[in-house]
């Protein structure tokens, strides 16, 4: 059993570690501040004093483990504090460079959170165009600033996103294959799955949540999906063997389709009628909802117990407020949504760590 000291720094450890995912996981490091990793390397030191003061003689299995956990996370903090520094160094481009990288690795995430280890039948054929189209956009952007500014380091990030992008597209291609693989069973099966999915993207990012701040792009790729899984319930149900489940389905499907087509010109409306400065407010506070939605179901909670669905919901709506801040951005360069941008950002490269450590914690 361990003993309260080894409790007390266990937890001391965890909340630095929390702050660190918090402020630095995942972040451009020219924007990291030397003062906050500094507050981390203090507190880590002041752990390993603490652990010094026992006697080597009492030093039980478990206290040497926690000790030698420190040690690695003071060390860690002390290599990211010469790296965030070096990066400080003006980079020409890199005030460019650094978020299309951020963004990349917004992509890549959402990549995993979707379609790693994933049924490919069921997968969202729009939300895979979607991230393909927009790593093929991060990858002409990255080649004009480094057409101006030759980097080794802006290199292998491209080198990267285009290693990704070859996968997409090539994942992509496959998925659409699966649509028309199996039994007919089988496919009407995956088509209802596949709409289940897109079901979820209106319950997750529509359902009762203000229609100022929802990406009308969002909802077209949602019925347009529907739209192509309707029509392959349509050619099911002319085969000989088509299965009775197949129609309720198809009328589900309708149905559904007829409530979003309604509610697309609703939010198209609605945004209309919102002045650009009130939208960036507005999109501040739905990511402020995401912040606190991440505090209640996660803060201060064991990582094998929390529900990694609930922070796959959270990721993406933060995921589509970040896009959405940055369209405005290039229309209006405003001092709150600059701000805004930086901490959505900042949180969603949290967010995005945190599920993989999740996963690692449960093992999925």
């Amino acid at each position: 059993m361990a003993t309260p000291l080894v409790t007390s720094i266990k937890k001391e450890l965890d909340d630095i570690e929390t702050a660190y995912a918090d402020h630095f996981a995942g972040q451009n490091r020219a924007t990291r501040e030397l003062a906050k990793m500094d507050d981390l390397i203090r507190r880590s030191k002041a752990v390993l004093d603490k652990i010094g003061t026992v006697p080597a003689a009492a030093m039980g299995k478990d206290l040497q483990e926690v000790s030698e956990s420190a040690a690695q996370q003071l060390s860690l903090y002390q290599n990211e504090r010469r790296a965030i520094e070096q990066a400080k160094i003006p980079v020409p481009g890199a005030d460019t460079f650094g978020p299309l990288a951020s963004t990349a690795n917004f992509t890549f995430a959402k990549y995993r959170r979707h379609f790693a280890g994933q049924s490919r039948s069921t997968r969202d054929v729009g939300l895979a165009e979607e991230l393909t189209d927009d790593l093929r956009k991060i990858e002409g952007a990255m080649k004009a600033v480094i057409a101006k500014t030759p980097s080794q380091a802006f290199r292998d990030d491209l080198n990267i996103v285009q290693q990704n992008l070859q996968m997409y597209e090539s994942e992509l291609k496959e998925i659409k294959r699966a649509r028309d693989a199996g039994t007919t069973e089988e496919r009407a099966g995956a088509l209802a799955q596949a709409a289940n999915e897109l079901f979820a993207v209106y319950r997750d990012h529509f359902a009762n949540l203000s229609r100022t701040t929802r990406r009308p792009q969002l909802l077209q790729r949602t019925i347009a999906g529907l739209e192509a899984i309707l029509a392959g319930m349509e050619a099911i149900e002319k085969l000989a063997d088509k299965p009775d489940f197949n129609a309720p389905n198809m009328k589900i499907v309708q149905d559904n389709l007829n409530t979003y087509r309604l509610e697309l010109i609703e939010i198209r409306a609605a945004r209309e009628r919102t002045k650009i400065e009130d939208l960036m407010g507005q999109l501040g506070d739905a990511a402020n909802q995401c912040f606190q939605g991440y505090r209640d179901a996660f803060a201060g909670k064991s990582r094998t117990s929390v529900d990694r669905g609930i922070l796959t919901t959270l990721a993406d709506r933060l995921d589509e407020l970040h896009r959405q801040m940055r369209d405005l951005q290039r229309v209006d360069k405003n001092e709150m949504n600059t701000r805004n941008l930086e901490i959505v950002a900042e949180q969603l490269a949290m967010f995005n760590d945190e599920w993989e450590k999740i996963g690692e914690a449960q093992k999925l």
